[in-house]
């Protein structure tokens, strides 16, 4: 059965609406897939869906108001903050990125995208401290990633060790 004829059958069928937003989008019809998900039942993938349909459609203040909603609604998703975090990166507010990025990895501590998107958005905000320990342990665990070595240099050089700054980045091009 596709979207259409389960939303005939189900007019707020989370798995429909889902799939009938995703075609929208990826015919770029993102004034579609707002219409359809405007009156969606609360669920997480549907706001995110939503969210993702504003930002593609120019309208980031809204994506950020519907996943900052979706926060206030479900404060232990890592993944919802997250998403919120990188709607305010794309908005270049970096300091509310940080802290969304900061609580997401807070919450699920193993997951390394957001660790290495929390450092990135520490960096620009020049609080190289706080991203010390972070990029050491992501560096320690993952010494050949390209991203770990680079982001130590960032930070390295940041706080002003430039000898470990060279010393790392002498390290990646071996």
């Amino acid at each position: 059965m596709n979207s259409s004829l389960a939303l005939q059958a189900d007019p707020k069928s989370v798995p429909a609406l889902d799939g009938l937003a995703k075609a929208h989008m990826a015919q770029k019809r993102y004034s579609a897939a707002i219409a359809d998900l405007k009156g969606a039942p609360p669920d997480e993938m549907l706001q995110s869906d939503l969210a993702i349909a504003y930002s593609k459609n120019g309208d980031n203040s809204e994506a950020i108001q519907v996943l900052s909603d979706l926060v206030k609604a479900q404060p232990s998703s890592a993944q919802a903050h997250s998403n919120l975090a990188i709607a305010y990166t794309q908005q270049a507010q970096f300091r509310q990125a940080a802290q969304e990025f900061g609580e997401a990895l807070r919450l699920d501590p193993a997951d390394d995208v957001i660790r290495l998107s929390y450092i990135k958005a520490l960096a620009v905000l020049a609080e190289f401290n706080t991203a010390l320990p972070l990029i050491r342990d992501y560096y320690r665990r993952k010494p050949r990633d390209v991203e770990a070595l680079y982001l130590m240099g960032v930070v390295d050089r940041g706080l002003g060790n430039y000898i470990e700054a060279e010393v790392c980045c002498g390290r990646r091009s071996r």
